[in-house]
């Protein structure tokens, strides 16, 4: 087992700790410990500084980092984002110079979030308020994970909204969703998807135990649109819903429909996964 310890100031009194087997850091050489939990501080800066080998930045908080797009990078830089652990099930995304464009804003969920570089520089401005960085504005191309805050773990603060718009009724935007994962316990756990037109809804699916989400994309052209995922407090494994945003046209870029990951509806029982 190895304890890293980050060092903060006295007066902050909130010192981290990470503890993991030494198997599970992975090529990681050295952590970095980023405290954003300051009330009086409403945004952070990532700072990932190129010492020679793999280095991650580590926050922990029960809050979302909503990342900003960073003003600058080197052209060979690979920025790999987790949630909760270092493993392929919790990466939630992998950004390098052919792709940041589309990834930006993003929001970080889980209590621990690890960004990790490989022998490169970056800094990545990290707000806690999403108006900060405009996270419910969308433009063609945009890619963008929506999940639960413990998506994957069996927890019952699993509830979630999310809207997004194009920021002008005026400006319609062809919002295609894909359920990736959908965690239910009983007939009262729901996933809601709306998309709005000129003031009316153009698109509404509710989907429950006895209507599980197609494995096929949904969705429809409007100039906003919601995800509600509620769970009345009962124990389940959250959700994942992939959205991408494409012109005012009948179908996106073809190199949006490649990034599509295998869906799979999951039961309260881990035994009941299904892969569609």
């Amino acid at each position: 087992m190895a304890i890293y310890t980050f060092g903060m100031l006295n007066q902050i009194n909130r010192t981290l700790f990470l503890g993991m087997d030494v198997k599970a850091a992975g090529d990681i050489d050295s952590f970095i410990g980023l405290d954003c939990q300051d009330p009086h501080i409403s945004r952070c800066s990532i700072s990932i500084p190129d010492l020679g080998g793999v280095i991650a930045v580590v926050t922990a908080s029960n809050s979302v980092d909503y990342l900003k797009m960073m003003s600058s990078f080197q052209p060979d830089f690979n920025l790999k984002i987790y949630e909760g652990q270092i493993n392929d099930d919790h990466l939630l995304t992998n950004i390098n110079k052919s792709n940041y464009y589309y990834q930006f804003p993003i929001a970080v969920k889980d209590t621990v979030k690890i960004y990790k570089l490989a022998r490169n520089q970056l800094t990545i401005p990290l707000f806690r308020n999403p108006d900060d960085v405009s996270y419910s504005v969308v433009y063609v191309g945009r890619l963008v994970d929506i999940h639960s805050f413990y998506v994957g773990q069996l927890v019952y603060q699993q509830d979630t909204f999310e809207n997004f718009t194009t920021g002008n009724p005026n400006v319609l935007m062809n919002f295609s969703f894909k359920v990736k994962y959908f965690g239910y316990n009983g007939p009262s756990t729901t996933l809601e998807i709306t998309v709005f037109r000129n003031g009316n809804t153009v698109f509404y699916e509710k989907y429950f135990e006895g209507n599980l989400p197609p494995t096929t994309t949904i969705g429809a052209l409007g100039h906003s649109a919601t995800v509600k995922y509620s769970t009345f407090k009962i124990y389940t494994y959250g959700f994942r819903v992939e959205l991408l945003c494409a012109g005012n046209t009948n179908s996106g870029p073809i190199w949006q429909r490649k990034m599509w990951r295998k869906t799979r509806i999951m039961t309260p029982d881990q035994s009941g996964i299904k892969l569609h």
